[in-house]
């Protein structure tokens, strides 16, 4: 593998870069790997950021930290080889019943990871007309486009239902304007003789579940043969040189000098300690994800930290598969070394 090189205009650095740094996923059930990152807002739904040197679409389902996402977004135009897209957690299985479709498939109880919202909440409609007063709600059930759930839309407004939340509701329109899913609007409706409320699948329902329950949407190519990714023990000792230690408190230092010898390189744990008579404390425990040639972080100026005793640092690098995260044994500087450092990076 060749080492990545910050600075480098060469275009192939950004598959350097996955090769260090970037997690397994599975896409659509196939081995590949990622960056997967947090948006910057607190929203209702769990969305993260996905960038991948390889070109996916929205509907494509992602399985990521032992959960399935989908992507919900076009997919941005590559841009140096890599293409960005958002992903969103998939929250709810939906089973539809595909009992009443034309060429009924052998396991019509069809299990789909959906993302449910509610569009229309539960309000009371008084009729003039048969003086009764329904109760109305509306959610939209929105699934991958692929050929088995389009399946599902022969049961639209042709006594198709789904049992979702503790209700049952009737399927009664779709939509397919966003490219890659398919968009399901349900009304609430009642529950009927036959419905298996606690498995939340609509009539008919066979003796045997098991053996009619389609859950292929859900399999994951090789999972039992997880994608090959070297860890590094723990054991192995933490190998960074000191760069710099500027008057303002940033601590600069150079890159792991094994980031090559594993998958995964992350960054660095950054412990500060400050002693006094008695006791050492604790004054900074920080994660610096930073895999440049030289990362940096502002660990305080000596007066800052200093309570009369000395203060040193702790630098663990970090390695992680995505599920595994794994610090190599930490190296201590005593901060008579550091403020030896050149002041300026």
């Amino acid at each position: 593998m060749k080492p990545f090189d910050l600075f480098s205009t060469n275009y192939n650095d950004f598959h350097t870069m996955m090769d260090i740094a970037g997690v397994p996923i599975y896409v659509n059930g196939v081995p590949r790997r990622a960056f997967i990152s947090n948006t910057r807002y607190l929203k209702e739904q769990n969305d993260k950021y996905i960038s991948t040197d390889f070109e996916f679409k929205r509907g494509d389902i992602i399985y990521y930290d032992n959960r399935y996402w989908m992507v919900i977004t076009q997919v941005g135009t590559p841009r140096h080889e890599s293409y960005k897209g958002m992903i969103r957690q998939l929250e709810h299985d939906i089973i539809f019943n595909l009992y009443n479709v034309k060429d009924r498939p052998s396991k019509y109880l069809l299990k789909v990871p959906s993302i449910v919202s509610q569009t229309s909440d539960f309000v009371a409609e008084y009729s003039r007309t048969t003086q009764f007063i329904t109760i109305t709600s509306e959610i939209h059930v929105i699934v991958q486009d692929n050929e088995k759930t389009r399946r599902i839309i022969e049961l639209v407004n042709n006594g198709g239902r789904i049992i979702f939340g503790h209700r049952a509701y009737d399927i009664i329109g779709v939509s397919s304007t966003q490219k890659g899913v398919l968009d399901f609007t349900c009304t609430v409706s009642t529950f009927q003789e036959g419905d298996d409320r606690e498995n939340s699948i609509p009539k008919p329902v066979p003796s045997n579940i098991e053996q009619y329950l389609d859950t292929s949407m859900y399999e994951i190519g090789g999972k039992d043969e997880e994608p090959s990714f070297n860890l590094p023990t723990g054991d192995e000792l933490t190998e960074v040189d000191l760069a710099y230690y500027t008057t303002d408190g940033i601590l600069g230092w150079h890159r792991e000098k094994k980031y090559m010898d594993f998958d995964g390189f992350m960054g660095y744990r950054v412990v500060v300690y400050s002693s006094t008579l008695f006791t050492k404390t604790t004054v900074l425990d920080v994660i610096v994800e930073d895999i440049s040639s030289i990362p940096s972080y502002k660990i305080g100026t000596d007066s800052d930290l200093d309570r009369g005793y000395g203060w040193e640092v702790e630098i663990s690098s970090i390695f992680t598969d995505g599920n595994v995260t794994v610090e190599l044994a930490p190296i201590t500087f005593s901060d008579y070394e550091i403020k030896q450092l050149p002041t300026t990076p």
